[in-house]
């Protein structure tokens, strides 16, 4: 009985991984971050919280898995086409603020 239950929970085990999405960032110390940024915009950092990048800007893709495909800059917001997903990718877009800000211009 002991041996069935060990084989179903490795089982479970082994399934359970397999579907998982991971990311895994190796320590901030052992990476080397790009000192020369050129940004259109800001810079934020990245999704592992080492390196500073460019933020993306108006209608630059943004988000996806892990935020790979980056950060809004400041006064956007990265829209997502519904239904949003842990998988979803967006565009960065101006946020109702920011818009306010213009009109009183």
């Amino acid at each position: 009985m002991y041996l069935k239950c060990l084989l179903v929970c490795q089982l479970l085990a082994i399934l359970l991984v397999k579907d998982s999405q991971a990311m895994s960032c190796i320590p901030c110390y052992m990476r080397k971050c790009s000192e020369d940024l050129t940004c259109p915009g800001g810079k934020v950092l990245d999704a592992c919280g080492c390196c500073m990048n460019c933020a993306r800007v108006k209608d630059e893709p943004c988000a996806g898995p892990y935020n790979y495909l980056g950060f809004c800059d400041t006064d956007l917001e990265c829209v997502k086409e519904k239904p949003v997903t842990f998988n979803s990718m967006g565009v960065c877009k101006e946020t109702f603020i920011a818009k306010l800000k213009q009109l009183r211009k």
